[in-house]
Formats: structure tokens, sequence, C-alpha cells
């Protein structure tokens, strides 16, 4: 996996929640505004609905509760991941410089002889 793809999922995930925000503020003012309009009907004729617009409101809490705390997690694992993937890139960077450096030559080392003798 590359980092790149790695930024894109972590982008995914913020979208996803910024939706699911959305999503469920929705579904909040509908089921609130449900319950108080049918807060002024017959009380025994829109029990039912009122009920079952109040298990609406606390499931659905409940689901993006979930799904927040799921994308978070996921989230927090992919910036672990991409952390690790940078010291790794960072690691063989340093490890290829070492070997394109490599050990420096000598100067001329080679032992001296004498000089030839001239008759």
């Amino acid at each position: 996996m590359e980092l790149r793809d790695i930024a894109w999922m972590r982008v995914q995930w913020k979208r996803f929640q910024r939706v699911l925000g959305g999503a469920t503020g929705v579904v909040w003012l509908m089921c609130c505004s449900g319950i108080i309009l049918m807060g002024n009907q017959e009380e025994v004729q829109w029990f039912w609905a009122r009920m079952s617009l109040l298990f609406m409101l606390a499931s659905s809490t409940a689901v993006s509760l979930w799904l927040f705390y799921t994308a978070w997690r996921e989230m927090r694992r992919l910036k672990a991941l991409a952390a690790d993937l940078r010291v790794a890139q960072l690691q063989a960077e340093r490890e290829k410089k070492k070997r394109h450096r490599g050990r420096r030559k000598p100067h001329d080392t080679a032992p001296l002889e004498p000089p030839p003798v001239q008759p």
C-alpha cells in the first residue's frame, strides 16, 4: 500500500463522517419534530407513532455513534500506517545513500619500490 492510497482513504473516511453527521442531524430533526407535532393529538391514538419515532431516534443515535467511533478508529489506524510507511521510506533512503556513498578510495598506498639502480 502506498502513502498516496492511505491519504486518499483518510479523506474518504473524513467525508463519510461529515455525511454521517448531516444524515444523523436530519434524522434527529425529523424524529423530534414528529414527536413534538404529535404531542397535540389525542394521547391514545398517536401513542404508538410517538413511541416508534422515539425508538427510531434512540436507535439512529446508537448506530451513528458506533459508526463515528468506527470511522475514528479506522482513521487512527491509517494515520499510524502512514507514519510507519514514512519511517520505512526514510530508512530506505538513508540505506541507499550509505550504499551509494560507499567507501572512499584511499590515496595511493602501493608499497614504494626502490628506484632502479643505474650502472
